[in-house]
């Protein structure tokens, strides 16, 4: 098994898939403008106001809030697993090297 981790690119994407989280936090403030609006702009439908407000925090603002935090956590699991595999490896080859220092040389006349 092999695996080719290119922290470079890794980086890219993170970074990329921050940006894409941090607008779901615009639409979340989106969201509570709107729940704030709903009971004014349904005030002659008091039924519907409550429908629409309810609808609102429990779907849409509970989703969008799950899927931010969920991504978030996403983030940072994925960011901590490359940085731990770097570290593996580079230990992996700091300790090669140092094994490789410590085996003896061989004299052997005339090889």
């Amino acid at each position: 098994m092999q695996y080719d981790i290119q922290p470079n690119a890794v980086g890219i994407i993170i970074g990329k898939a921050r940006q894409t989280v941090d607008q779901l936090e615009a639409v979340s403030g989106a969201t509570d403008s709107a729940i704030s609006d709903a009971g004014s702009a349904l005030t002659h439908s008091p039924a519907a106001s409550s429908a629409v407000q309810h609808y609102l925090e429990v779907l849409v603002k509970f989703g969008v809030d799950g899927c931010h935090d969920l991504a978030q956590h996403n983030i940072l699991c994925t960011d901590d697993a490359c940085r731990s595999y770097l570290e593996g490896d580079a230990q992996a080859a700091s300790n090669s090297q140092t094994a490789l220092a410590s085996v003896p040389e061989i004299d052997s006349p005339g090889a």
